[in-house]
């Protein structure tokens, strides 16, 4: 290889190490995505949170949570941790509809409404709070 293609290589591993934090900075934030992951130096300066997931049957009006600990619904709770751990990583960027196939296996419900509470810090206030996502399916 010669030198002046060692130097052009050299010189854009450089931009993209200056460039890559400033980048992961602004898609951590603007889609949640977890500053933990994807080499993103944001990792020191954020706790790591873990979603909370809540299920609700919705019948006739009614709205029942829908309890994951039940033996019957066994493969759903799977699937609900399953995707917690994406939808950690991944933010807003990963929509709950993987795992509502599974749901409605599970449930006898027409409709499913899933309810995600992530926890975050705000770089305003620096206070702890949480953000709640609603998400609507049917039949």
């Amino acid at each position: 290889m010669r030198l002046a293609t060692q130097k052009r290589l050299v010189f854009a591993l450089l931009v993209f190490l200056v460039a890559w934090p400033l980048l992961h900075h602004a898609l951590a934030a603007r889609y949640h995505l977890a500053p933990w992951k994807l080499f993103g130096w944001s990792m020191y300066c954020v706790p790591s949170f873990q979603p909370a997931i809540e299920l609700y049957a919705l019948d006739a009006g009614r709205r029942t949570r829908v309890d994951l600990s039940e033996p019957r619904h066994q493969k759903l709770a799977a699937a609900v941790t399953w995707y917690a751990a994406r939808r950690t990583v991944w933010g807003e960027l990963y929509p709950p509809d993987r795992i509502v196939e599974v749901a409605f296996r599970s449930i006898s419900s027409p409709q499913l409404e899933i309810v995600i509470i992530h926890g975050f810090l705000d770089r305003h206030t620096a206070h702890l709070n949480t953000r709640r996502y609603n998400f609507a399916y049917g039949r």
